[in-house]
């Protein structure tokens, strides 16, 4: 199990464009892509789009 990091960009018109980090836990690149796609429905407004994701290493949550 490794800590990825997701970094999530929201772009709404005539504001200046937010990214978000989400954390999730998770044994592959493209687990934890499914995880941030599945916390971005749980816990956010529609519209963020993911950026990029990398792995760090030696932390967990």
């Amino acid at each position: 199990m490794s800590t990825y990091t997701g970094f999530v960009r929201f772009a709404d018109p005539g504001y200046p464009d937010t990214i978000e980090e989400i954390d999730v836990v998770a044994t592959s690149a493209e687990e934890a892509r499914e995880r941030i796609e599945q916390t971005l429905v749980d816990d956010y407004e529609p519209g963020g789009t993911i950026v990029h994701i990398e792995q760090r290493t030696g932390l967990y949550l």
